[in-house]
């Protein structure tokens, strides 16, 4: 039996898994503190019904007596589900909670369910303070970046300062998974935090707005590592890869200096693309590159503080084709303060797009993260979405099946709407009129004569 036993609880099916960085970074440096490590992915369970607490509390038994869990806000309605019942099953069970999804809310968290631990931002660290802790019977108040619960009483903890050197922190225990499982997808993050304000994301409740930087000669052990696995592609997870041009040319030549041959892709961003980097990045391997544009109005996109205008992202989409094989651009709908022109202007831009042979535009409806500027300012609007048609657009919940036909989740999603967020929409004035544009936009695109002339 393991001291611990580690889940990725992401809800994608198999064909569609992603590499799960954080928690492989998690169990590496449990690794090497001694611990051993029983790691499970619930993206690779073949199941039924993922979405469902019982299908997760099933694929989660486990002898470990301490269980962690890495998720994001999508993922927490069914976590938390399952965890109700194994705590009423097997009382003795530690449960702790990590990741983007716990990070944002870990008192509301601690106060609704009986999780016993929350890990707050990057958990390298504090998760070997909280083993030590365990083990010694020391008190948890000395842990920095925890929150807990200790005698029916819900503690917070300081944050713990941010990681400086990530070089020091082991790679991830890739040992520990198939690549079969993931297409043979590999997967590095080289960059943590994001500078940016964009005003429907929450990632500065992990980073904190700091930026930490692998060293490109610890990057590129890391795409040795994956190239001797076999891996087909590499995607770099970072939310600003291209946020340092003169670091992307080193890494590009050192990929190639090292014999580095597999094909990546990344994250993009429209006012840091030149056509110097674009050249070259495509001569050292990119084929993909990913833009959240997210509006096709200028109106919206000064209000959500993209720091670009839409006319910039055609030309930088214009000018990436000529260098790049592949370019997926994406697009949100359903703010609060969005004009029927304004939607207008987004999805006329997308049908442009899909008549570029090298651009694929996705569009979906806005969901609210809990600690992003927009629901904090705006969550009066929410409200749950009962109609099977607007739930399949939630842009937070792609590949889930009909949210609608897993009652316990959308229960717990209503009951509490502060925590669950992100299965919420924002259903002000014009919702509805957008609704029938975009239905009746996508009956004629999608049309049998349309795609026959294609």
């Amino acid at each position: 039996m393991a001291d611990i036993s580690l889940i990725n609880a992401s809800q994608l099916s198999q064909g569609q898994a992603a590499i799960p960085i954080g928690p492989l970074m998690i169990a590496a440096v449990l690794e090497d503190h001694g611990y051993s490590v029983q790691f499970k992915d619930y993206q690779t369970y073949r199941a039924e019904r993922k979405l469902s607490p019982d299908t997760f509390y099933n694929f989660m038994q486990m002898p470990e007596r301490i269980v962690g869990i890495s998720a994001i806000n999508g993922d927490t309605p069914t976590i938390l589900g399952a965890i109700c019942r194994l705590k009423e099953e097997h009382p003795d069970k530690i449960v702790i909670l990590g990741g983007p999804g716990p990070t944002d809310l870990p008192t509301e968290i601690l106060e609704n369910f009986p999780v016993d631990i929350i890990v707050v931002g990057e958990g390298e660290e504090t998760i070997v303070e909280v083993m030590q802790a365990l083990d010694s019977g020391r008190d948890l108040s000395s842990v920095a970046g925890i929150a807990y619960r200790e005698n029916g009483q819900v503690f917070s903890n300081p944050r713990r300062r941010r990681i400086k050197d990530l070089d020091s922190l082991p790679l991830p225990a890739y040992h520990q998974i198939d690549f079969e499982d993931y297409n043979y997808m590999g997967a590095s993050m080289t960059i943590r935090g994001c500078p940016y304000k964009c005003a429907f994301c929450s990632v500065h409740s992990v980073w904190e707005r700091k930026i930490t930087q692998r060293s490109v000669d610890n990057v590129v052990e890391e795409l040795s590592l994956l190239q001797e696995k076999k891996v087909n592609r590499i995607f770099f997870y970072d939310d600003t890869f291209v946020l340092e041009h003169k670091r992307v040319v080193e890494l590009a030549r050192k990929m190639k200096e090292e014999g580095i041959d597999v094909p990546w892709s990344c994250y993009g961003r429209i006012n840091l693309m030149t056509p110097e980097l674009l050249d070259t990045m495509s001569t050292h391997g990119c084929m993909e590159i990913l833009y959240g544009i997210e509006s096709g109005s200028n109106n919206v996109l000064n209000k959500i503080n993209k720091k670009f205008t839409i006319e910039k992202a055609s030309e930088v989409i214009e000018m990436t084709i000529k260098y790049i094989e592949s370019v997926e651009t994406s697009y949100i709908w359903g703010y609060p303060f969005e004009t029927v022109e304004d939607f207008y202007d987004t999805l006329m831009i997308t049908f442009q797009q899909i008549r570029m042979p090298a651009v694929t535009p996705r569009i979906a409806l806005l969901s609210p993260l809990p600690k992003s500027p927009i629901y904090l300012e705006y969550k009066h609007f929410t409200e749950f979405p009962d109609d099977v048609e607007i739930a399949r657009r939630l842009g937070f919940l792609p590949g889930r099946g009909k949210l609608l036909d897993y009652p316990n989740v959308v229960n717990l999603a209503k009951k509490y709407p502060e925590i669950f967020p992100s299965f919420y929409y924002f259903a002000h004035d014009l919702f509805e009129q957008k609704l029938e544009i975009i239905n009746n936009m996508e009956q004629n695109l999608y049309s049998p004569s349309e795609s026959s002339e294609e």
